[in-house]
């Protein structure tokens, strides 16, 4: 899996969301802030392989 992968950025995503949702469960400001900004840069990397025209590999 290489690290600018749709599959790498899809996952990033997910563990970033779902660390998110934990983070906000047990009420940890400094964890929102951190994983919430993960996870918008691994929606970044997903939204760059799947823009029109882009290298898919």
């Amino acid at each position: 899996m290489e690290d600018e992968g749709l599959w790498y950025n899809t996952l990033n995503f997910v563990g970033a969301a779902l660390l998110t949702w934990y983070a906000v469960l047990i009420n940890s400001w400094p964890f929102i802030v951190i994983e919430t900004v993960w996870a918008l840069v691994a929606l970044r990397g997903m939204w760059k392989k799947l823009a029109p025209g882009a290298k898919t590999s």
